[in-house]
């Protein structure tokens, strides 16, 4: 009977720290939807500097979410920030790729850029796998290749129990077809991960800055970028870091001049 009770009176407190917890944890997401909620507000009442510093707030407490980097987006948008606006979509496209209300704005906030870089053109499969891994994020395309994975399975399967020489030639070919589209699943869901995953890539944030030829004030200038350029980081050395631009230009410039998405 003693450890009976004694079992009773752990699994009681147990319950006890389970209920506590659940509550904590909704009181804390309760008090989370209010200060989200209440930027929201503040943007809707064009108090932009309000929703700025309450979304901020919400990151530096360690939340995550697209919706949280594209409110903060908008927000700076709207407040004249086009380098934090571009900043802020491009993160909340990491966590959503395929949002288009979040590539649309990032689309008119880069209208806005005085650089206009072209892109060094890459190889055809390159492009069209590219394009096809925009369609939807990471998540998905693990869903799609899981069914078509089902789907080739059974096509086997059933091309290997059927004694039908036209079954067999349907299977053959629907095989086929389904093992490409496996493949370019596969390939278009490898991009998109990588795109999300990668962090070597970064903003602009001074008005202007002069981009040297080595990692020295000394060094000469070769030429001069503005903000809300995107820019692909390479190394870095003390406080100075490489870049290198869409249309293959590399060159230094200081830490403090940009932000990694």
């Amino acid at each position: 009977m003693i450890r009976t009770k004694r079992l009773s009176s752990c699994l009681l407190q147990l319950f006890c720290l389970l209920g506590l917890l659940a509550i904590s944890d909704q009181l804390l997401a309760s008090g989370v939807d209010e200060r989200y909620s209440a930027a929201g507000k503040a943007y809707e009442k064009k108090d932009y500097g309000t929703a700025i510093t309450a979304y901020e707030q919400l990151l530096q407490e360690g939340y995550r979410a697209a919706d949280l980097y594209y409110n903060l987006g908008n927000a700076h948008f709207k407040a004249g920030h086009i380098a934090a606006a571009i900043l802020n979509y491009e993160r909340a496209l990491k966590l959503a790729p395929d949002d288009e209300d979040t590539r649309y704005n990032l689309r008119i906030a880069n209208l806005q850029v005085v650089d206009k870089i072209e892109t060094m053109p890459a190889v055809f499969y390159r492009r069209w796998i590219n394009s096809i891994s925009g369609w939807c994020g990471p998540d998905a395309w693990s869903a799609w290749l899981i069914g078509l994975s089902w789907l080739l399975a059974s096509i086997i399967f059933g091309f290997i129990i059927t004694r039908s020489p036209g079954w067999k030639k349907v299977l053959f070919l629907s095989g086929v077809m389904v093992l490409f589209i496996t493949l370019v699943v596969t390939l278009a869901g490898r991009e998109s991960n990588r795109q999300v995953s990668r962090h070597d890539e970064a903003i602009i944030l001074s008005p202007s800055v002069y981009v040297k030829s080595s990692p020295d004030e000394k060094g000469n200038d070769l030429f001069i970028l503005h903000e809300g350029t995107k820019v692909s980081l390479q190394d870095q050395v003390g406080n100075w870091q490489e870049i290198r631009l869409a249309n293959g230009t590399v060159g230094w410039v200081t830490l403090n001049v940009l932000e990694a998405i």
